[in-house]
């Protein structure tokens, strides 16, 4: 087995797409990974590929390790970051012990290019991602939360079923946590008050209405509040945002006379929910917060929408305790079946 490593060349997303479909069973289409990988905020990702030129063909791609670039802020310091995505070895290679050494030669390499790295799914294929991140020194720090706001209980309970793995009897326990989470929620909405406070006011922006330059003002004047985070450039913005082929979003702007006081990003999937992607307010005020979940629920009613989902980080408690005080319940929190949840995901 004589095996050859080297960065992306022009043409090789049709094997690097292949092999992704063979492992994901996702069939994605050429402008999607160039949307992905070629055209980021910051120019072409970071693609280390891995062939074997004894195979039949003469030159198989058997592995990747890449890297997306991702803009952090530190306390208002911005520092470039490398996000682990798509990192794959083909499965007749995986015995091999193939696969780690090219890792950890293409990690040092992608050391010049960015300052820090990190992963969101240490979890994937049975904790094996945690297990090679450890090994290049990555540290775990945290782990996710869903929060969930519940319309539609059949959609709910297909949710929970896709996180339910091992367990006896887990559709009736999905059934029973449905109608309890539905349930809270529908007795929420009935008592749920708006909160107000004088002239805010709040707009829904498509994508493609939105001023970019205006949002990137507004974040640059509090990112300071928000410590370690996506630094929401207009460059980042209009690339993972705008530009994104996977789905349509939508703005809801807070609004204080004429200055941005806030604003939420989601989308909608296949199922008619609403996904939060993000929630950013002035100084972290903690009643703003609450205004553009309190428009986000009313607008999900009013559209009929099947559920709400926003994913957070178990340390954000600022944003934990907004949607836990507007009706939101942790799954993950409640899925006691789940062990490994307990685990931390992220890695830096």
């Amino acid at each position: 087995m004589r095996l050859r490593s080297r960065t992306y060349n022009e043409g090789d997303e049709h094997q690097i797409n292949k092999l992704y479909q063979q492992i994901t069973g996702i069939e994605r289409t050429k402008k999607k990974f160039e949307w992905e990988w070629k055209q980021t905020w910051d120019g072409q990702g970071e693609i280390h590929l891995l062939f074997d030129q004894d195979c039949e063909n003469g030159n198989d791609l058997v592995a990747q390790y890449s890297l997306i670039p991702v803009p952090f802020s530190v306390f208002g310091s911005r520092v470039r970051a490398g996000k682990t995505e798509n990192c794959m070895c083909h499965p007749k290679y995986r015995s091999r012990r193939i696969y780690f050494p090219h890792e950890r030669e293409s990690f040092r390499k992608a050391k010049k290019r960015f300052d820090i790295f990190y992963t969101n799914a240490g979890g994937v294929s049975n904790w094996a991602v945690a297990a090679v991140r450890k090994k290049l020194g990555y540290k775990s720090f945290d782990s996710w939360s869903i929060n969930y706001f519940g319309f539609n209980r059949e959609v709910l309970r297909r949710y929970l079923l896709s996180q339910l793995h091992g367990r006896q009897a887990i559709n009736f326990v999905a059934l029973l946590a449905s109608f309890a989470f539905c349930g809270y929620s529908q007795a929420r909405i009935r008592k749920r008050i708006r909160n107000q406070k004088t002239a805010i006011k709040s707009d829904i922006l498509n994508e493609n209405s939105i001023n970019l330059d205006k949002i990137e003002q507004f974040w640059n004047k509090t990112k300071g509040c928000y410590g370690v985070t996506i630094d929401r450039s207009r460059r980042y913005l209009e690339w993972r945002i705008v530009n994104n082929p996977n789905f349509e979003y939508t703005f809801l702007i807070l609004r204080y006379g004429d200055e941005i006081t806030g604003f939420l990003i989601y989308h909608r999937d296949k199922d008619d929910i609403m996904h939060i992607d993000d929630i950013v307010v002035e100084n972290r005020d903690p009643e703003l917060a609450g205004c553009l979940v309190d428009d986000a629920i009313s607008i999900a009613v009013r559209v009929n929408f099947s559920g709400i989902v926003c994913r957070t980080l178990k340390g954000n408690m600022f944003l934990r305790k907004c949607l836990y005080r507007k009706g939101f319940v942790d799954l993950r929190g409640y899925a006691f079946y789940q062990d490994n949840i307990k685990k931390k995901k992220q890695f830096l």
